[in-house]
């Protein structure tokens, strides 16, 4: 009975992480989205031009609201509108994949520490703002509190876990396959719409010793590509052939880039082990590497992707007017 309980409570802390953790993002996302009238637009499509200012722009905004899946959405859908062309999105996109790792961040430099004075200080904001114009702000700092307190309580829930046979057992049977822990952490990301809460929960297994750094790296790499599916899936659903050529740029540069560090797995594990003692800390570093080498390797090839993309997804004949009249 006693087992159950505690069984039950860490799978209870658990759930409570995921969900506070999804439903921040789900705030900052509301808030961003609210805040993006015509005018403020405007301001960033005259400023996203360079490629270098574009991927700025896009690990800004990002780092605003913790979900590379939202900020994809939004792109897919800036460039179905032609708000945005397809290279200048690409571009942001790039830069959106390092803003994404902030809160991953806030694990390896140990912030829960003070989570409840960050919580504090977020509600404060909030409150204060609310009948203001600044309640987008106010939103913004409650909601990455909700994001920080969800990933605290993922702290505490997981760490139990480690002293279950049964969890230490599977998942070093797990780790002597890589590709099996790859497409889990895909699948499991995609299940939780938010990489953020899952690479959150993987970074603290590592932490506490029921992942080895091998694994918890390997499903760290699946979540990155995992991250790109809702907006592939919204793109083929709602998007036109720009959104579409965008969502694939996105799956196809963090495929890559993950394919090749799962590739180079034992060699990377061995590097991060001799660089940090603590196993968290080594798949929060490769986590924020792995997105920065991918925006510095396609960066300079924005337009070079722009121009395949449009030799792979032609636009539809009627588009280009090929329609055929009738005889």
């Amino acid at each position: 009975m006693v087992l159950i309980m505690h069984v039950t409570m860490t799978l209870g802390q658990l759930w409570t992480g995921v969900v506070l953790v999804l439903y921040g993002v789900r705030l900052i996302t509301e808030a961003v989205r609210h805040a993006a009238d015509t005018r403020m637009q405007g301001k960033l499509a005259s400023l996203v031009h360079h490629p270098i200012i574009a991927m700025m722009m896009g690990m800004m905004a990002t780092v605003l609201m913790q979900s590379s899946n939202a900020m994809s959405s939004l792109l897919v859908g800036f460039v179905s509108t032609d708000f945005l062309s397809l290279s200048e999105a690409i571009a942001v996109l790039l830069g959106s994949n390092i803003g994404s790792t902030l809160a991953v961040q806030c694990i390896a430099l140990h912030l829960f520490d003070h989570i409840f004075i960050i919580i504090g200080i977020a509600t404060t904001i909030a409150l204060c703002t609310h009948r203001t114009p600044y309640r987008s702000l106010g939103r913004l700092c409650f909601a990455f509190g909700l994001i920080m307190l969800g990933l605290s309580e993922l702290i505490t829930g997981s760490a139990p876990l480690v002293t279950y046979p049964a969890t230490v057992i599977m998942l070093q049977a797990l780790a002597g396959v890589p590709i099996v822990l790859f497409f889990c952490g895909a699948v499991l990301t995609i299940l939780l719409n938010s990489s953020t809460a899952f690479i959150g929960l993987v970074i603290m297994l590592a932490t506490t010793g029921a992942l080895p750094t091998s694994a918890a790296l390997a499903l760290m790499l699946g979540a990155n590509v995992g991250t790109t599916v809702t907006a592939l899936l919204l793109s083929m659903h709602e998007g036109t052939v720009t959104g579409r050529r965008l969502a694939v740029v996105h799956l196809g540069t963090k495929f890559i880039g993950a394919g090749i560090a799962l590739i180079w797995l034992v060699p990377l594990t061995s590097v991060l082990s001799h660089l940090w003692t603590n196993a968290g800390t080594r798949v929060a570093m490769a986590h924020l590497g792995l997105n920065i080498l991918i925006a510095l390797f396609f960066l300079p090839l924005v337009c070079s992707l722009e121009r395949l993309m449009q030799r792979w997804i032609p636009e539809p004949l009627a588009a280009k007017g090929h329609l055929i009249g009738p005889s």
